[in-house]
């Protein structure tokens, strides 16, 4: 036999606000028959707090990852070699290994310095100076401007900026008659390694992160090399 159902609805109204009152007990904020419009904007102003708090929740989580994310790439090498050339003084020699590192998927680049860098031979002392390096040899096997532009993703302007709203982020590299914008670290990595496969030719860059909150392994170093070091002649 089917239980009977009442056909009152302020029956059913009461019913649900009983289990309302049921849920919040002990608290002084349970609704009223009357407050019903009332308790529910209550509910909506807390439920934009809570997602609002969430959300900081899921960008701290976010970071994170990342750091995790950094440090599976390092811990999945095995690949180590000596981060101490020969004559380091003693007091320099506190982190006895790098890690060479994806150079497709890199950790966080921010914060980080150029200890040397090799572009088909060519020496260069920082990420951007690495990026006009790279773009001279560019030239050099290339032969035009036409081809270097299609051959890179850098930004570049031919001759020296003329305007201060270009000159902005812009240098000029006097061996090729072009200004290349200035980048960040991961840019300046991303868009050399382009490069390097387009010419066929190798690159290193050994380097480090500072000793800086912000940046993903604050005093650790790394190295990011094409083609990797088992495929090299």
């Amino acid at each position: 036999m089917s239980a009977k159902v009442s056909e009152d609805p302020q029956v059913g109204l009461d019913e649900v606000l009983e289990k309302l009152r049921a849920a919040q007990r002990p608290s002084r904020h349970a609704p009223k028959g009357g407050d019903l419009t009332a308790w529910r904007s209550e509910m909506e102003r807390s439920a934009l707090g809570w997602e609002t708090i969430g959300r900081r929740f899921l960008q701290r989580a976010a970071e994170l990852r990342q750091k995790v994310r950094a440090i599976d790439i390092l811990t999945a090498s095995n690949d180590r070699v000596s981060a101490t050339p020969p004559n380091v003084p003693a007091d320099s020699q506190t982190r006895d290994s790098t890690q060479k590192l994806s150079p497709d998927s890199p950790p966080d680049l921010r914060h980080t310095r150029i200890l040397a860098a090799r572009f088909a031979g060519q020496t260069a002392s920082g990420w951007n100076n690495l990026v006009h390096v790279a773009h001279k040899e560019a030239m050099s096997h290339l032969g035009s401007l036409e081809s270097l532009r299609s051959a890179t993703k850098s930004n570049f302007i031919i001759g020296r900026a003329s305007s201060e709203e270009v000159k902005k982020g812009y240098r000029y590299v006097p061996e090729v008659n072009i200004s290349i914008q200035n980048v960040d670290a991961g840019h300046a990595w991303s868009n050399t390694l382009r490069l390097a496969r387009q010419l066929n030719v190798a690159v290193r860059v050994d380097f480090e992160w500072m000793q800086k909150s912000d940046a993903i392994f604050p005093g650790e170093r790394g190295v990011l090399a094409w083609p990797p070091a088992q495929t090299e002649s």
